[in-house]
């Protein structure tokens, strides 16, 4: 008999839940996206995989993007578009920039990460934190080396547990 793996994650989803019930206890899913989100770099409240029990069952959930995939500019009509439409046009784009010389610019797009709340069940949504990511160290840090300062702020709410 062939598993279905959205009921397999449905009853994941219930058994969680019952165990945070239970133990009074946070639990913490970090869930893949789906390789359109990939594609486009968006993370959204839907972005996961065959994971729609898991995201609508959810408390709080929260989303890492790449921060440069935020950017707007202005079209030749004079309307906001977004920066880059894809990772690869990103990673094109720091790459030239890397070409030219230009290792801070390029780190600046690559580097800077947004942390947002897509869903809160106790609070506000749509709060963010720009974070930097160090790569060599697999870690993040509110606050970017010198070079980079881009101090991060929470936007929207103050968070509170």
């Amino acid at each position: 008999q062939k598993i279905d793996p959205v009921e397999v994650i449905k009853r994941a989803t219930l058994d969680f839940k019952r165990f945070a019930i239970e133990r009074k206890c946070v639990v913490i899913l970090i869930m893949a996206q789906s390789r359109n989100t990939n594609e486009n770099g968006l993370a959204t409240q839907g972005a996961g995989r065959d994971t729609s029990s898991l995201e609508y069952t959810a408390d709080l959930q929260i989303a890492l993007t790449y921060k440069a995939m935020l950017s707007k500019k202005a079209n030749s009509k004079g309307n906001l578009v977004a920066e880059y439409d894809s990772l690869s046009s990103l990673f094109a784009k720091a790459g030239e920039l890397r070409d030219k010389g230009l290792t801070k610019e390029a780190d600046a797009l690559i580097k800077w990460r947004r942390m947002t709340i897509t869903k809160n069940r106790f609070g506000v949504e749509n709060a963010f934190c720009d974070l930097y990511f160090e790569g060599e160290y697999s870690k993040f840090i509110e606050k970017a080396p010198k070079s980079l300062e881009e101090p991060p702020t929470w936007k929207k709410v103050k968070l509170t547990m």
